[in-house]
């Protein structure tokens, strides 16, 4: 039991360096929201035009109110998203990952713990800022205690789903010389398939049906309607899928590294 304490006590300490190193720099992430507002306000024009006919209709089951708080969690979340693929790219390409190797700590749960220290201090500054600003042009969400925790559960798994997802890509540096061109090629199949500006139920009904085969829409689509439309069985089902998508990137990650180290090892470093 000791053993498993002192354990979570290592990779916590690696969240809350991570995650003071990010506060340190607080008015930089408030800097950087202003591009999430800049994207937001012009959606907000789209949208006022969309439903200039009638303020009060619905497009699948969203009003604009929704549509613009859909759009602030999505980009809430891309923004706040680290560069892992290309991080942990450098490292295996620099031969850094040898000096990791030799740590106390598992180089991949290293990497989770430390992102998840920077992304949460993003989200939280970016969240409180940016939610602000839209409430001036739109009303607020009105989501209450309850489901803003777990909503904020679902994000956490959605950060932690979108980490193994990205780090399995990753691991492709043990084979390739440059993973900045799989990171933009992720980008936009979570931009297409994630549901990033508008929700996935605007798409015609068949490619819904392929995009529910795919991990992405539980990284954007899924957290982001629950805070606007949210429902308890679809938020455990959410929940599901989250958890099952994150143990076969887990799995699928691990077969790699441990593929890729013993190229490493056979380089002689």
């Amino acid at each position: 039991m000791q053993k498993i304490i002192n354990i979570i006590k290592k990779y916590l300490a690696i969240f809350k360096v991570s995650a003071q190193n990010q506060l340190a720099y607080w008015h930089e992430v408030i800097l950087g929201s202003s591009f999430m507002i800049v994207i937001i306000f012009v959606m907000l024009q789209i949208w006022r035009v969309i439903f200039s006919e009638d303020p009060n209709s619905l497009i699948v089951g969203f009003s604009m109110e929704n549509m613009i708080w859909y759009l602030f969690i999505t980009e809430l979340i891309t923004t706040s998203r680290s560069r892992i693929i290309v991080d942990i790219g450098e490292e295996i390409k620099s031969g850094s990952i040898i000096y990791l190797l030799n740590k106390p700590y598992s180089f991949i749960h290293y990497f989770l713990f430390n992102t998840l220290g920077e992304i949460s201090v993003r989200m939280i500054i970016k969240g409180i800022f940016g939610g602000l600003l839209i409430t001036l042009f739109v009303a607020s969400a009105g989501i209450n205690l309850i489901t803003l925790f777990i909503v904020i559960i679902l994000l956490l798994l959605s950060i932690t789903l979108d980490y193994y997802l990205s780090s399995f890509l990753a691991m492709l540096a043990f084979w390739m010389e440059d993973t900045k061109s799989i990171r933009f090629i992720y980008q936009k199949l979570i931009f297409i398939f994630g549901g990033l500006l508008f929700p996935l139920d605007i798409y015609p009904e068949f490619f819904q049906k392929i995009i529910k085969f795919l991990p992405f829409d539980e990284i954007l689509y899924g957290p982001a309607k629950m805070f606007v439309r949210f429902n308890f069985l679809e938020a455990i089902s959410l929940f599901k899928h989250q958890i099952i998508w994150i143990i076969i990137f887990i799995i699928l990650t691990k077969i790699l590294y441990a593929k890729g180290i013993k190229k490493v090892d056979i380089n002689g470093g």
